[in-house]
């Protein structure tokens, strides 16, 4: 009888698997459902390792003499995952590889006034003289995109609040030039004054009280999409866009993650004036950003791919950079 018993216990075990909160790489059954609240986990010292590695290409944008010539065709949500998945363009001429990390570090508090967790970044050198070298996030990772991606906002991003000091001034001269060694960070997971809602995952930029950027929304079903307006007091044209696009299981360096999420992103930078050395107007152009974000139930983001600069097109073409990141070790996966 007692043998029996042990049995129905080992048995009903199995059948339990995970709840819907707990770490379930290592569980008995199947993996829980992803939820807001467990698809990115975010109790404080919660941390994150990945491997890094951003590949450069030499590219040419487009000018179109007129702003009614700029293709004003959106990508379809099937092509951005066939880019995801084998976007295979020429050599590149530098590939940087980094360590990659995040982690909760008590709360902050923006210029404006918000009070949200503060998610630390940094890219650590690995191998070389140099390794060990660690270089943290000093500029939000967007507001060093959209400087790059729309020249025609870069006196206003200058002279916004919180950067208008001689140390953020200097950083931004690394920007446009995209020498072989600068340090970008993803921007499709990363840090700043983060917040968890139960409607949304999102961060803050300094002196705005409304989100900079949403990572996802409550509505997490396959086929789920949201639009949001990013930045608003920089532009009226800057969108971002996500679509749940499946589940999956999926591997990385730190394990095999069942039921995660994989969420596909493009970035809309909207039409820019294109101007020469002495301001005069060239023309006009228009880019944006496309990748993938896979989050793994009681984990977080597993593996994130991001290409940018890349043209509107049947089929899309162009982009200088893409970042690729892996997780190898996270506080989240600790017994």
């Amino acid at each position: 009888m007692k043998t029996a018993i042990a049995v129905l216990c080992v048995v009903l075990a199995l059948m339990i698997g995970c709840d819907d909160d707990e770490d379930c790489v290592n569980c008995p059954g199947p993996a829980p459902s992803p939820t807001l609240q467990n698809v990115w986990p975010n109790a404080d010292s919660s941390s994150w390792t990945y491997d890094y590695q951003m590949r450069q290409w030499e590219a040419d944008v487009t000018i179109y003499p007129t702003r009614a010539q700029v293709p004003t065709t959106s990508p379809s949500w099937s092509e951005i995952f066939g880019l995801c998945e084998s976007h295979a363009p020429q050599t590149p001429f530098a590939i940087t590889d980094r360590v990659y990390t995040m982690k909760f570090n008590g709360m902050t508090t923006t210029g404006a006034g918000v009070t949200a967790q503060n998610l630390e970044t940094a890219l650590e050198v690995v191998g070389g003289a140099n390794a060990g070298q660690i270089a943290a996030a000093r500029t939000p990772a967007l507001l060093r995109r959209l400087y790059a991606a729309r020249p025609d906002l870069r006196e206003k991003i200058l002279s916004s609040p919180g950067q208008t000091s001689e140390n953020d001034r200097a950083g931004w001269s690394t920007i446009s030039g995209a020498p072989a060694q600068i340090e970008e960070f993803p921007i499709l997971v990363h840090g700043g004054p983060w917040e968890k809602a139960s409607n949304y995952i999102g961060t803050y930029y300094n002196d705005v009280v409304r989100l900079a950027w949403k990572f996802l929304t409550s509505n997490l079903f396959t086929g789920s999409e949201f639009s949001y307006q990013l930045m608003p007091n920089f532009a009226e044209d800057l969108v971002l866009h996500c679509r749940v696009y499946r589940r999956m299981t999926v591997t990385a360096p730190a394990g095999t993650f069942q039921q995660a999420l994989d969420c596909l992103y493009w970035l809309d930078y909207g039409i820019t004036t294109v101007t020469d050395v002495y301001g005069d107007p060239k023309g006009y152009t228009r880019t944006y950003d496309y990748g993938r974000v896979i989050y793994a139930p009681t984990v977080g983001p597993v593996h994130s791919y991001e290409r940018w600069g890349v043209e509107p097109g049947d089929p899309p073409s162009g982009g200088f950079m893409d970042i690729t990141i892996d997780l190898t070790a996270s506080s989240t996966l600790e017994d």
